[in-house]
């Protein structure tokens, strides 16, 4: 586990992810705020904050609000979560999904891949949209009767906080491979603290002294 490495990457976003968000016209305290969030959410799931931002920030450039493409995406992260597939199916999900969202609409091979990935929960959202099934939804979509934008909202909605998705997200949490990212994590945040810590003493005792 290189502790050290992912933990160097965590103190370079404190300061890039921020100014990356400002570059785009956007908020760099709802950036902050959103690092926040991100770090607490990847502890919990025992995830990648420097994969979370970088979606983050892909999603942030169609919505240009950084609160929204961080709910965005944990709430996506949820649904793959709770589909129960793997890492690498879960991946090729969140990065059709992105594809679709930034374009607005789902091209047919992008809308398989995410019933792959998350084939109930899909189906969950097609119902709370008084749709019969998930296809119906990708079809919904494709030909415009459904704006993307709803459909995002509809999954945001029932995959955080105590939504019905959200729940099944956190069931799917409890083998030793989440246990294990989750330690992992932890780890990398206190090896973070110290190297932040350090930086900030050092950086503090090459400032100039005033006259």
């Amino acid at each position: 586990v290189d502790v050290t490495g992912q933990a160097i990457q965590r103190v370079d976003l404190l300061a890039q992810f921020p100014a990356s968000m400002a570059a785009l016209g956007l908020s760099a305290a709802d950036a902050s705020e959103s690092l926040k969030t991100l770090s607490q959410y990847v502890g919990q799931i025992g995830g990648n904050l420097q994969e979370a931002t970088t979606s983050v920030a892909r999603f942030a450039e169609v919505t240009k609000n950084v609160k929204a493409a961080t709910a965005i995406f944990v709430g996506l992260n949820n649904a793959l979560i709770a589909g129960g597939a793997g890492e690498q199916v879960r991946a090729s999900g969140l990065e059709q999904f992105t594809q679709a969202f930034s374009r607005g609409i789902p091209q047919l091979i992008e809308w398989r891949s995410l019933m792959v990935a998350m084939p109930a929960q899909l189906n969950a959202v097609a119902e709370a949209m008084k749709l019969p099934n998930a296809q119906a939804l990708g079809e919904a979509l494709t030909n415009g009767r459904v704006s993307m934008q709803d459909f995002v909202t509809e999954l945001t909605k029932l995959s955080t906080g105590t939504g019905p998705i959200a729940q099944q997200a956190l069931a799917r949490m409890n083998g030793i491979q989440f246990a294990f990212n989750v330690f992992k994590n932890t780890l990398v945040e206190g090896m973070t603290s110290i190297i932040d810590r350090k930086s900030t003493r050092l950086n503090s005792s090459h400032m100039p002294v005033s006259r």
